[in-house]
């Protein structure tokens, strides 16, 4: 089975700073407009009754990353369709990277969109995997290049942000940064995670906690144990 590690490589490619975010791809691929019988394989590896007994946290979980691909799959084909956010909570090791992962890797098998890079090298530009972690070290290294590495960001169709909460941030530059980010992605498909519960998305920015739970914006908290720690039936490696 895929771990996360292994997921994240597969469905991450390189985002060159100062590559041209309105240039036309070289090749295309639109969503059907009806929900397909694809979706539902796709995140058969993840598990809802990992150590044999159903976890219904696990399940409605799934359920719910599920129908996230299926509004995305169905999505009219337009430039720029209407969206919405899966924002998924919980403690460490409880598959939420995982399952967005699967989300994103599921997208990139169905929709082909590739842009050619000044560098000579093909990009697929339907999605991307972004951490906060990573987030924040791209803009600390190029300040002066943040705008048009916000702005390709903004314009993928959908777009999962890891881990969000994780990285310090005293001076609030990163933070401010990041709203910019959310901000233009409203009505955007994205996939947010963090290692939270839903009662401390107060300690966020609340400029970008109310983001995460507005509109048509959809909160899964994930509140289970993490499988892969030894428990009183032994170890079990799931969802990792």
């Amino acid at each position: 089975m895929e771990n996360v590690n292994q997921l994240i490589k597969q469905v991450a490619s390189p985002l060159t700073v100062g590559s041209t975010a309105t240039s036309a791809p070289t090749t295309t691929g639109t969503a059907v407009n009806t929900a397909p019988c694809w979706i539902d394989s796709r995140l058969n590896c993840f598990k809802v009754a990992p150590n044999g007994t159903l976890d219904p946290v696990l399940r409605k979980a799934k359920e719910m990353a599920l129908q996230f691909l299926r509004d995305l799959a169905t999505c009219p084909a337009v430039a720029d369709p209407p969206g919405h956010w899966l924002t998924l909570l919980g403690p460490v090791g409880t598959g939420k990277t995982m399952l967005a992962a699967l989300i994103l890797k599921a997208w990139k098998e169905r929709l082909c969109v590739w842009e050619l890079l000044p560098c000579g090298v093909q990009q697929w530009r339907g999605g991307r995997f972004l951490s906060v972690c990573m987030f924040k070290d791209r803009v600390r290294r190029f300040p002066s290049e943040v705008a048009g590495y916000i702005d390709l960001l903004v314009d993928y169709p959908l777009l999962v942000i890891d881990e969000i909460g994780a990285a310090r941030d005293p001076s609030g530059a990163i933070t401010d940064r990041l709203f910019d980010l959310l901000a233009q992605r409203i009505h955007k498909f994205t996939i947010i995670t963090g290692n939270i519960s839903f009662e401390s998305l107060s300690a966020l920015d609340e400029r970008i906690s109310s983001r995460m739970i507005r509109d048509q914006n959809r909160v899964v908290e994930m509140n289970t144990i993490d499988y892969a720690l030894p428990q009183s039936g032994g170890k079990r490696q799931t969802n990792d």
